[in-house]
Order: C-alpha cells, then sequence, then structure tokens
C-alpha cells in the first residue's frame, strides 16, 4: 500500500511535468507571436507616420509654403519623422521585452518540470525504499518470533529436567 502511494504520487509529478512542459511550449510560441505582432505594429505605425507626412507637406504646400531647405514647415516635417521613427523604435522595443519575458516564462516553466520529474524519481526510490524497510522489518520480526519460539521451547525443555547454565549453576 505505501509504494502504491509512492507511485501514485510519482504519477501526479509526472503529469504536472508534462504539463509544465505544454504551458513552457506555448510560452515560446507566445513569444514568436508577440514579435511578429511588434513588427507588424511598428511597419504600421510607419505607414502612418509617412501619411502623416505627407498630409503635412500636401498642406502646406496648399497653402503655398516652401518646405525646402529651412523654416518651420520644414522643421514640422522633421520632427514628424524623428518622433515617429522614437515611437516605432519603441513599439518594437516593447514586444521584445514582452517577447524575452515569455521566453523567461517558458525556461523557467521548463526549469519547474524538471523539478518535478526529479519529484517523481524520488517518490519511486522513496517507495522501494520503504517496501525494502519494510520487508526487512517484516523479516527481521519473523526471524525473533523464530527465535523466541524456539529460546522459550528450550527454556521450557531445561525447566523441565533441571538443567541449567553453568553460569547459574556457580552463583
Amino acid at each position: 500500500a505505501q509504494q502504491r502511494a509512492f507511485e501514485a504520487n510519482a504519477q501526479v509529478a509526472e503529469s504536472q511535468a508534462e504539463q509544465l512542459e505544454v504551458n513552457a511550449a506555448q510560452a515560446d510560441k507566445d513569444a514568436v507571436a508577440r514579435l511578429v505582432v511588434g513588427r507588424e505594429q511598428e511597419s504600421q505605425f510607419r505607414s502612418s507616420v509617412r501619411q502623416m507626412i505627407g498630409t503635412q507637406r500636401s498642406g502646406f504646400a496648399g497653402q503655398n509654403v516652401r518646405l525646402a531647405g529651412e523654416g518651420s514647415a520644414a522643421d514640422v516635417v522633421r520632427d514628424t519623422n524623428v518622433l515617429g521613427e522614437l515611437d516605432a523604435l519603441t513599439i518594437r522595443r516593447n514586444a521584445d521585452r514582452e517577447a524575452e519575458g515569455l521566453r523567461f516564462e517558458a525556461d523557467d516553466l521548463r526549469r519547474s518540470a524538471g523539478i518535478a520529474r526529479k519529484g517523481a524519481a524520488a517518490n519511486r526510490v522513496g517507495g522501494n525504499y520503504a517496501v525494502a524497510a519494510g520487508r526487512q522489518q517484516a523479516s527481521g520480526a519473523k526471524w525473533n518470533a523464530a527465535k523466541n519460539i524456539v529460546g522459550a521451547g528450550s527454556s521450557l525443555l531445561l525447566q523441565r529436567y533441571g538443567w541449567t547454565p553453568r553460569a547459574e549453576k556457580a552463583a
């Protein structure tokens, strides 16, 4: 019964390890997906910045404002381009960080799965030791019982025929 309990615990630990591995694989997939989505968002944002710059240019052109060289109109277009690029890079960096967090989670889940597997192995070994100790204890109890029976029987025989060990005669 004790070994079955240890084996049941080992099977639970193995099952947990398998689930942790599945979760780790999903976290890896989520990390890749987050990178893909982040790159798509970055690309879409850059496209919207280009559209905004185009709208600015056409608005300035409609007002007969020159964009060549320097001046407030050219500065507005340059600022839009620079700030748009910084925002696009922020989108990329955030996606990279989220993906890295998911990869870290996947690694942590794999480590937990390894620990669960070691726990399962320890349960199996512990169950084997418990069974062996139980057998040794049962064997020892049987041996002691046999010694007591034989010892008691010989003592009875000795008592019946009046024989006593030499040490007791000397006393």
